[in-house]
């Protein structure tokens, strides 16, 4: 009498990826016609690659390895794959597996474009009166330099020159003079002699000023 050969049951285990987490989800039954059995808990990943065994993926991989055992599933040796594409058998049952219903992971909601919109004019606002800024301070800058350069440039005021006596004036001084020195030598020694003494005298002195001060205007004295 012949044996009838004993059905086995088969699945794999792949990854599957969401929009920030992804897990990993056993699928059992033939190629078209799949069905999920169980799945990990989900691990944030948003890489469009499958993950490296890092602890937060290899933990959620034994989570669901655990769950495939406790309900019979034995891993299978395997050649080759990813690190996680293990694949499990079991005698097949009279009940087909049960199909897991899982919710789809909510995506995060988009930031509202009107709030990027005033945070990017705001943002570009802060710039552009920095900028102004910028410019004025260095405007002002430039300004007094320039008046400062043209400060040092200007010659200093010129005193004006005095205008030298007419010569009606010179001689009408003169002669006040000499006269005054002729009055005071006459009333002073009581005689004509000493009146044309002192006005000689004063006379000599006039003329000595008078040429010192024309040698001063034409030229430096010598030395």
């Amino acid at each position: 009498m012949k044996h009838a050969p004993s059905v086995v049951e088969s699945c794999e285990i792949v990854w599957w990826r969401g929009y920030v987490k992804g897990r990993f989800q056993a699928y059992a039954g033939p190629v078209d016609a799949r069905v999920l059995i169980a799945e990990s808990p989900p691990i944030r990943w948003r890489s469009s690659t499958p993950p490296d065994a890092t602890e937060a993926a290899t933990v959620a991989l034994d989570v669901l390895t655990e769950q495939l055992s406790e309900v019979g599933w034995r891993v299978e040796e395997r050649d080759e794959g990813p690190w996680f594409g293990l694949r499990f058998s079991r005698p097949a049952t009279a009940e087909a597996p049960t199909p897991v219903r899982r919710v789809p992971e909510p995506e995060p909601e988009p930031e509202p474009a009107a709030h990027l919109d005033d945070a990017l004019l705001a943002e570009l606002r802060a710039e552009l009166d920095a900028a102004r800024a910028a410019a004025r301070r260095e405007r002002a800058g430039r300004l007094e330099a320039e008046v400062e350069a043209l400060r040092l440039k200007e010659p200093p005021p010129r005193r004006p020159a005095t205008q030298p006596l007419s010569a009606w004036a010179l001689l009408a001084a003169y002669g006040i003079a000499v006269a005054a020195a002729a009055v005071i030598g006459f009333v002073g020694f009581e005689s004509v002699y000493g009146a044309v003494v002192a006005a000689l005298t004063t006379l000599a002195v006039v003329v000595a000023i008078d040429s010192w001060i024309v040698a001063r205007r034409h030229g430096p004295a010598a030395h």
